[in-house]
C-alpha cells in the first residue's frame, strides 16, 4: 500500500467486504439457478423422448401390419381363374354319392376320363363289380375307378366323391371328363375341364382378416385389359380377366396383417 494515493488509500477502507460477499453470492445463486433450469429442461426433455418412444413403437406396428408377398401367375384371357394362399393345388372335382342307379343303362357302363394331356382312360362297371347294378354302392364304385384310371385318387368328403389328380399340380395339372355313359348317374359333364389352381406360396395358407391384392399384367398384350378381383376369401381370391389372348402373365402383389399368417 506504500505506492497508493492518499485518496486510493481511503477508498480501499471504504470498501465492505460484505456487500462483496453478497454481490458474489448473488452471482453464484444466479448460477445455481441456471443449473436448475438447465436440469429441468433436461428432465422435460427425458420426459418427451419417453413419450415419442411408444409413438415410434405404434408406428413400426402400423408399418407391419402391411406385409407384402407378390408372386408371378398366368390368368385366363377371358374368364375367372382362382389364385390360393400357399401352395399350388392339383386339379380336382366331385361326382355324387352312391348308391348309383345303372340299371337304365344300355351296353357297358363307362366313366371316361383324361388325366393331363394324356389319353383318355375308361373304367368300366361290370355286374361283377357290384351287388346289384341299380344300388352301386360308392365304395364298389371307388374300386372300380382304382382299378382303371390311374393317374388319380378317389376319396369321400363330406357326402361327395372327389377325384384328384396325382400326377402334377397348379397349371400343370388338368383333369377332362368325357362321354361315359354313366355321366347321369355320378353327375359328370362331359367336356369339363378341370384344372389345377395357383398358389401364391410362402407361409399363408389362410386370411381371416382383411387384405388388399394388387394385380398387374404384364406385357405389350396386355395393354387396356380390364382386371377385376371377383372374389376375396379366407382361401384366396378370384380374378376375371377380359382380354382376348388365352391367358396373360400377371404379377400379384397381397398386402396381408402378419398376425394373420
Amino acid at each position: 500500500m506504500q505506492n497508493l494515493t492518499q485518496h486510493e488509500k481511503r477508498l480501499l477502507n471504504e470498501i465492505d467486504p460484505r456487500s462483496y460477499l453478497a454481490k458474489l453470492g448473488d452471482k453464484f445463486a444466479a448460477v445455481v439457478n441456471s443449473i436448475n433450469g438447465l436440469e429441468t429442461r433436461i428432465s422435460g426433455l427425458d420426459e418427451a423422448i419417453e413419450g415419442i418412444t411408444p409413438a415410434l413403437t405404434g408406428l413400426q406396428q402400423a408399418i407391419n401390419r402391411i406385409k407384402p408377398i407378390t408372386h408371378s401367375v398366368k390368368l385366363a384371357g377371358n374368364g375367372v381363374t382362382q389364385i390360393v394362399f400357399g401352395g399350388d393345388t392339383p386339379a380336382s372335382f366331385t361326382l355324387n354319392a352312391g348308391p348309383y342307379d345303372f340299371s337304365g343303362i344300355t351296353g357297358d357302363i363307362t366313366f371316361i376320363l383324361t388325366v393331363g394331356d394324356g389319353d383318355a382312360q375308361t373304367a368300366t362297371v361290370g355286374a361283377e363289380d357290384a351287388e346289384s347294378l341299380d344300388g352301386v354302392t360308392t365304395a364298389e364304385l371307388i374300386a372300380v375307378l382304382t382299378r382303371d384310371l390311374s393317374g388319380v385318387v378317389m376319396a369321400v368328403t363330406e357326402g361327395s366323391l372327389y377325384i384328384t389328380d396325382v400326377t402334377g399340380v397348379g397349371l400343370a395339372s388338368k383333369l377332362t371328363i368325357g362321354a361315359g355313359t354313366a355321366n347321369t348317374a355320378l353327375g359328370a359333364v362331359a367336356s369339363n375341364i378341370y384344372q389345377g389352381v395357383q398358389g401364391l406360396g410362402g407361409a399363408y395358407t389362410t386370411v381371416t382378416g382383411d387384405y388388399y391384392p394388387v394385380v398387374t399384367l404384364i406385357g405389350n398384350d396386355a395393354a387396356g385389359v380390364g382386371v377385376t378381383i371377383t372374389s376375396k376369401t379366407s382361401t384366396g381370391i378370384d380374378i376375371n380377366c377380359g382380354g382376348q389372348e388365352d391367358e396373360y402373365d400377371a404379377d400379384i402383389i397381397v398386402f396381408i396383417p402378419p398376425a394373420e399368417v
